[in-house]
């Protein structure tokens, strides 16, 4: 039961990242080169390191399941 607290907990982060992953990616379509557009470029990628973190621990969380 608490696995699955926990599961639940670690979609709604990953459904919070990848909700702002999208929005970066629509903001960065107007920004000229420079040092915003290297900001949110930055901030794209430490999304998508935490969603490959959350992934990799609902995997082990869901693997233990079964």
């Amino acid at each position: 039961m608490r696995e699955d607290k926990e599961i639940q907990k670690l979609e709604k982060d990953k459904m919070k990242y990848v909700q702002k992953l999208a929005a970066h990616y629509q903001r960065i379509e107007g920004l000229p080169n420079g040092a915003q557009r290297d900001a949110v470029v930055k901030d794209i990628l430490e999304c998508k390191q935490i969603i490959f973190k959350i992934n990799d621990q609902l995997m082990d969380l869901k693997t233990r399941e079964q």
